[in-house]
């Protein structure tokens, strides 16, 4: 705190020193360092929200490719559920003696419809 003070003592004393040509110069200064600031604060805001976008869209794409792994994972099922059934070792219409499992192809087609939403 004594630091502080002591240099906005000293830049003080400094201006009490200058004539009014260098203090419109200094005051023309500030002004261009201001401008420069307000632009890069602008800038800055911009960016920010670009990068509240930017998350707000990997949100989504992460849901999306949590919903397409789900999508894959019924599809695989239904892909191993077909082959069963090719080799009757699953589905309605097994042969004599194999137990039925009543399990549809419109079943399957239901599930990946509702789980698709």
């Amino acid at each position: 705190a004594v630091v502080k003070k002591f240099d906005k003592l000293a830049r003080m004393t400094s201006l009490e020193n200058l004539t009014a040509t260098q203090l419109r110069a200094r005051i023309a200064d500030e002004d261009v360092i201001q401008d420069r600031l307000r632009t890069e604060i602008k800038q800055a805001e911009s960016e920010e929200c670009e990068a509240l976008e930017r998350q707000q869209l990997r949100r989504q794409l992460e849901g999306q490719l949590a919903d397409t792994a789900k999508l894959r994972s019924n599809l695989t099922v239904c892909q191993f559920r077909r082959r069963a059934i090719d080799l009757d070792r699953a589905g309605t219409y097994q042969p004599p003696g194999r137990p039925c499992e009543p399990r549809s192809h419109s079943d399957c087609v239901q599930r990946l419809g509702r789980e698709a939403v």
